[in-house]
């Protein structure tokens, strides 16, 4: 597909898809899902598939219409699965997959893998949280399938389909700030981002341009592509993107933090003003406080673990200083209240930073990617 010029790539791959060898019944029986194991593929849809933007490569994506396989097709003992799964074989649904290739995905996998990590953690201390760790399937050297976050949006997306920014957006979606369904969708926008927060930064996730989050139906945050991560950045490593993590001025101001007025663009002040909840933007901060700390309790349990990949080649790894720059952000020589006082400044330093302004300026500018 890399041959081919972009304004004919999504044309030809429709093409290349409705072939008789990627509709012959009795190979299709015979195929399922790697992110999805317990679904058989019935039926590939080539009118869903379209070529990625990358500057480099050409992922592509795929919508198949899937049927769950039964007790025998997955080989199980009678017994072994659980009623829900019963449930769900034969019923049909449809999956929107990323294949890739040039790109070794077993560094997102390793990522997902942590974020998973870090959810079982907020879930065994019982703290409101969100984090949706998709499956990413390394099926070969330098190429993988990836799972696509169900209905989800990038904000990038969104911005090409509404005009306003990201609390514009959520009023024209929930309804007006003082709405309940509203108020619900900050309270979700709101733990998905304390959540995230601490997973970007303490695996230091770089490349948050804003076809790399994506906003669900619910009003959760959700970040993927995880290509650039702990000790590895876009440009050759030239660590542009210094903030712990990305929090926007549009960001801030969906959970309620107060924007001065000379920087309210496109906006009506009477929203503005409607927007400013002083208690949400302090649950987001005290959130991610809490999700900051919860995670540092297993701080060094997670250096080794991480320790144990350092010989895999990843680029993200540099051997004399990764686990090193992972325990600072962990700020394990600190006590607890000194690490809460860290997080709260890294919240701080995060909020509209400069470098996260200009590298979303840049990739729109390159790439046209939303603001």
């Amino acid at each position: 597909m890399k041959l081919i010029e972009k304004p004919l790539r999504k044309k030809q791959l429709r093409l290349r898809l409705r072939g008789a060898e990627f509709h012959d019944p009795i190979q299709r029986h015979r195929l399922y899902l790697p992110t999805e194991p317990k679904c058989r593929i019935v039926e590939l849809i080539p009118e869903s598939a379209g070529a990625m933007q990358s500057a480099a490569k050409c992922p592509i994506m795929i919508q198949f219409r899937c049927v769950g396989r039964g007790p025998d097709e997955m080989k199980v003992a009678p017994g072994s699965r659980d009623d829900n799964d019963a449930q769900k074989a034969g019923t049909t649904s449809t999956k929107l997959c990323i294949f890739k290739m040039g790109d070794d995905c077993r560094q997102d996998q390793l990522a997902l893998q942590l974020i998973a990590l870090f959810r079982r953690i907020f879930e065994s201390i019982d703290l409101p949280h969100f984090l949706y760790p998709y499956r990413v399937v390394a099926t070969g050297k330098g190429c993988g399938v990836i799972e696509c976050v169900p209905n989800a949006m990038s904000r990038d997306q969104i911005g090409k389909l509404v005009e306003g920014n990201l609390s514009e957006y959520f009023v024209q979606t929930y309804g007006h700030p003082e709405s309940e369904t509203f108020r619900r969708a900050r309270e979700c926008f709101i733990r998905s981002m304390a959540s995230y927060a601490v997973a970007s930064f303490v695996l230091n996730v770089k490349d948050r341009h804003n076809g790399n989050i994506l906003i669900d139906p619910q009003g959760h945050l959700v970040h993927i592509d995880f290509g650039f991560l702990f000790d590895y950045s876009p440009g050759g490593d030239m660590n542009f993107e210094s903030s712990p993590f990305k929090l926007t001025l549009e960001m801030a101001q969906l959970m309620g933090h107060n924007v001065h007025n000379g920087r309210r663009k496109r906006q009506q002040n009477s929203l503005a003003s409607a927007l400013v909840d002083r208690g949400a933007y302090s649950s987001f901060v005290n959130l991610a406080i809490r999700c900051f700390l919860a995670v540092r309790h297993y701080g060094r349990e997670i250096c080794v673990l991480v320790e144990l990949m350092l010989g895999s080649g990843f680029p993200c790894f540099k051997l004399k200083k990764t686990i090193l720059n992972l325990s600072k952000r962990l700020a394990l020589q600190k006590s607890e209240l000194q690490a809460a006082d860290f997080m709260r400044k890294c919240i701080t330093n995060s909020r509209e930073n400069l470098r996260t302004v200009l590298y979303d300026q840049y990739q729109n500018y390159a790439e046209g990617i939303e603001m």
